[in-house]
Parts: C-alpha cells; structure tokens; sequence
C-alpha cells in the first residue's frame, strides 16, 4: 500500500468510525435497586382484579444489555407489587416453542412466585413474536372478569405492528371489564418505542413509560400506583348528634378481618385523642360488602369490627371504652354495583362518643 492510499484508507476508516457512532443511540443502564411494597396512600383503593406481567426475552433484547435492564427493572416491579387482594401472573415469551416460556397462571398470593420468576428470568434468543404472546393470554383474561391489567416488559422490535394491536384488541374483546395495557420499554428502537405506545393506547386504558423513566425508587412507585390504585371520594359521614361523630372508616380486603398499614394509621388518631380525653368512648361498626351469604357476613363484619378493637387495647386503649358492632352487608356505604365500590364498602367505621 502506498502513501496516498494509506491516507485514503485511514481517511476512509475515520468517517466510517464516524458514521458508526453516529447511528448508535445512547442507552439508560438501569442498575438493580431495592423497592418495598407499595401501599395506598390516603383516600386510594386497589382498582385492579387481575395484573399479569408478560416479558420479553427473545434476541432483540440482547442478553448483555438490554435483557438484564428489563431483568433489574422487572425485579423491582414485581418487589413493589402491593400485597392485597388480587389475582397476579407472569409470562415470558422468545421465539421458540410456547413449552420454554414462562406461563405463571393468574392466581391469588403469587407475590413469591412472581418474585422468583423475575430473579430466574432466562434469556431465550429467537425472533420477537410478541402479537403471539399477546394473544396466549387471551384465555386468562377470558376467564376472569373485573378490571384487569397487562404490563408488557419489551423493547417492542417485531413486524408487522398490526398485528400486535390486533392481538391487543383480541385479549381485551372477550373479558368482562376493562384490560388496561401498560408497557415499558427496555430498548433504544424508535420502531419499538412507537408501538409500545399503540399497545397503551389499543385498549380503554393504559399508559407506556420508558425504562429511564421507572429506573429510580420514585419512578417505579410512580408506576406502581398508576397501575393499581385510584383516588376514591369516600362519602362524608353523618354526624349522630351533638356529642358523637362518625370520623371514619378502616378498609379491609375481600374476605378478610386484617387490618392493613393504613387502617392502623387511621386507629392511631384515634388512640391519640383517646388518651388525651380519658372519658371518650368509641363506638366500631363493621360492615362488609355484598359478596357471600347474610349470615357469614353478620360474622364478618363482627371479626373486623373486633379485630379494630384489639389494635386500640393493643395499643393501651382500656377495652371498656370500646363498643363493637356488626351491621354486616345491610348498610352500604356506596351501592354494591362495581368491585371499587364493594372496597368501600368492606370497613369499620368509628362513632367517636365524647365524655363530660
């Protein structure tokens, strides 16, 4: 090689390097990171029946990279899922045969399985056939109705989008109830991020973030809550008389007498008045919603309205003060007429009677 086609060569290589770095798209490395479980905040109840987590781990994510920023973003997700009373499941897909990937069935108490199958994700290679995907969870929407939820974890690099969105469509046509699709996209292809977005926006509800956007503690809770809770006016209570007021209410799951982070929250108000006025009275009211037999009921809302009871004694309340009543599901607080509402209507509600 000569001097002048050392030079062209060099010249050639230069650009060529130039071009090369100019094509590549800087990505967000998303580095693992801790979350707790998400609880509701004030005035929030859980809105979803049913979430399941359908992840990509075919070759377009590329194992060094991209797959393990939607592994670390994955495992947090799954670490913040609140722990209440819906039903979760989790599916991977590549392409290969349906019999490797992941299928988790929707199921109550999952939040360790799920656990699991974030950590031991696999990275399977193959084409991306998520419309496929999409469409095997058809049957498990199929079978449940209320308000369900599909998260896609992808980086949403597949042809032709079509037919992605008609699987959408497809999931969401035979449940009874609104399937919000939410996405979040781990990749850096334009494409992928342009049809991540229609797969939000094919359903009645949902929303597509970019992994940069949920890679922090504060993005994923952000996340979390948009996805499992909502903000709920809770009627304003009656007031008795001069002397007694309804202040509020303590919600419980389905089926259940536990007081949950929030209902203690509210009874601690409650014993702090207690202590500072030693001749106030309370007065619990369990109610429940209409899902089960009159009789089972009576006797559930008389364990929640007990269970609020032994928190307040646990916490130096003399029992004596404290009254319990069931009232069971014959007085809603809202009409039975949707699952938020039946929420609403699964409490203790606190007649505070003040002394001399």
């Amino acid at each position: 090689m000569n001097s002048v086609q050392r030079v062209v060569y060099a010249t050639c290589s230069a650009v060529t390097a130039v071009i090369l770095a100019g094509c590549q798209t800087v990505t967000t490395q998303v580095q693992p990171f801790e979350m707790t479980r998400v609880v509701p905040e004030p005035g929030e109840v859980l809105k979803v029946d049913h979430v399941l987590i359908l992840a990509d781990v075919t070759g377009s994510t590329d194992e060094n990279e991209v797959f393990q920023q939607e592994k670390a973003l994955l495992e947090a997700f799954v670490a913040a899922m609140p722990d209440m009373d819906y039903q979760m499941g989790f599916y991977s897909f590549a392409g290969s045969s349906q019999a490797d990937w992941t299928q988790v069935s929707l199921d109550e108490g999952n939040l360790g399985v799920l656990g699991d199958c974030a950590a031991n994700l696999t990275y399977l290679g193959g084409l991306t056939p998520l419309n496929e995907a999409v469409l095997a969870t058809r049957s498990e929407f199929e079978a449940h109705d209320g308000n369900a939820a599909l998260i896609v974890f992808s980086d949403g690099r597949t042809h032709p989008h079509e037919r992605v969105i008609e699987a959408c469509e497809a999931a969401a046509y035979p449940h009874i109830g609104p399937l919000c699709v939410y996405t979040v996209n781990v990749g850096y292809s334009k494409s992928g991020r342009r049809l991540l977005k229609k797969m939000a926006k094919s359903t009645s509800c949902g929303q597509a973030w970019q992994a940069a956007e949920v890679s922090s503690p504060e993005g994923m809770e952000a996340m979390v809550r948009e996805i499992f809770f909502e903000e709920v006016e809770i009627p304003a209570p009656p007031i008795h008389a001069d002397y007694r007021i309804l202040i509020n209410s303590v919600l419980f799951d389905s089926d259940k007498a536990v007081l949950k982070p929030e209902g203690k929250a509210e009874l601690d108000k409650v014993v702090r008045e207690m202590k500072e006025r030693p001749s106030d009275t309370v007065v619990l009211h369990g109610h429940t919603c209409d899902l089960g037999s009159a009789e089972r009921n009576m006797k559930l809302g008389e364990r929640r309205a007990e269970a609020a009871k032994a928190y307040l004694v646990e916490q130096g309340i003399d029992g004596s003060r404290v009254t319990t009543m069931s009232h069971g599901e014959s007085q809603p607080a809202v009409p039975n007429d949707s699952p938020a509402d039946r929420k609403l209507n699964r409490r203790v509600e606190i007649e505070y009677v003040y002394g001399n």
